[in-house]
Parts: C-alpha cells; structure tokens; sequence
C-alpha cells in the first residue's frame, strides 16, 4: 500500500483527458497504479486500506450493491462515507503492452534514475495510451522536484582573460535531460467538439445539387 511518513516527490501529469497524480519514494523501481478492487458478494467480507489522513489501516466490512448474488464479483463501498476500496496494482498486470511500460519508464532511464524510486500512481480520464504519456509526464515533473530538494549543482568557470572574473553556474542535469526529450511539456490535444447541424467535427452531410 501507499507508504506514509517518507520523504516523498509529487508531480502531476497530462496527456490529452489522461491526468496522473504520481507520487515517487525512494525504494527499488516498483511502479504501482491505484485500481478499484473487485471482489466476490459475501456476508463476511473485509476490506482493509490506508486512511489518507491518519495513515492508519483500517478494516471495514464491505457493502455490496442490493440485489447482488452471492459470489458474484463487483466493487464494493465501505461504510466510512461510501468510499471505495481500492489496491495498488503493478505496472506489468495494469499495462498489457511492452510499448506502454516502456514509455512510462522513460524518464528513469534518461536521468539513469532506474531502480531508486518506487512509483505510486493515481489516473483517470483517456485510454491505456493517455494514461500512459500521462503517467511519464507525472514522473519527469516528480523528479525535478527531486532535483530541486538537492539544490542545484553549481560549476566554477575559471576566468578565460587576465582580470577576468570566474563564474558561478548553476547545472540542473536532470532538468536540462527531460526538457530535450520533451518529457516536460504537456501533450494538450483533446477531442474536437461536434457541430451543429452536422455529423461530425469536420464530417458534412453530402450535397446534393437537385
């Protein structure tokens, strides 16, 4: 489950409807994406899961829709406000393609980054594919926070005329690496609206001269 009380580095991502709130904790290079947890219908089941505020586990008896069979699976709510529980779901069952993991690991990969951070992500909105660039937008404005709570790195530049001066030059390595690939700029295309009296964004009804 999601880890409290650690030194923890947020970014927000976006691609198209595709928003990823992404938190990134030091740890082995897990990535775990929420997901609704879907159960089968019994009296007796539990569930459990973080409270956001306490950061305390907490086990409440799940409530079913009405009408629902025994034993057939859906999402339950628990009794603390109608919230629903949910687990975090790793990257490999949430992601079927080889291409999506790839994108999300990116920016670990262009920082060489790989392997330090465990990643938890919140997303909605999009396809599989959105949520992807999503997700790795998220990530590469998580590790500039990263960057940021180190300090810049600064560089002495020696003096290259007698009476000259050196200068001082802040080096942001990880910034200047995302900001190339274009990792940190947000991909803002969203479906075109439709148009009255017409069948489509751009689609026309065929004319018809007589």
């Amino acid at each position: 489950m999601f880890p409290t009380g650690e030194t923890r580095f947020y970014g927000t991502g976006k691609r198209k409807s595709a928003v990823a709130r992404v938190w990134l904790v030091p740890g082995s290079g897990n990535i775990y994406i929420r997901k609704w947890r879907v159960m089968p219908k019994s009296d007796d089941t539990t569930v459990s899961y973080i409270d956001n505020k306490t950061g305390e586990r907490v086990e409440e008896k799940a409530i079913f829709p009405e009408g629902l069979a025994d034993g057939v699976y859906a999402v339950p709510r628990t009794a603390r406000a109608g919230k629903k529980p949910f687990r975090y779901t790793p990257m490999d069952e949430y992601f079927g393609r080889e291409t999506l993991r790839m994108v999300v690991q990116q920016p670990f990969q262009l920082t060489k980054t790989s392997g330090e951070f465990d990643v938890f992500v919140n997303v909605k909105g999009g396809g599989l594919s959105g949520q992807a660039g999503a997700i790795r937008h998220g990530i590469a404005r998580a590790l500039l926070a990263y960057e940021q709570s180190k300090g810049p790195t600064t560089v002495v530049i020696p003096a290259t005329e007698e009476g000259g001066e050196e200068e001082t030059v802040q080096q942001l390595p990880v910034r200047r690496a995302l900001k190339k690939a274009g990792m940190l700029t947000r991909d803002a295309r969203e479906k075109e609206r439709k148009k009255y009296g017409q069948p489509g964004a751009r689609k026309r009804y065929q004319f018809s001269k007589r």
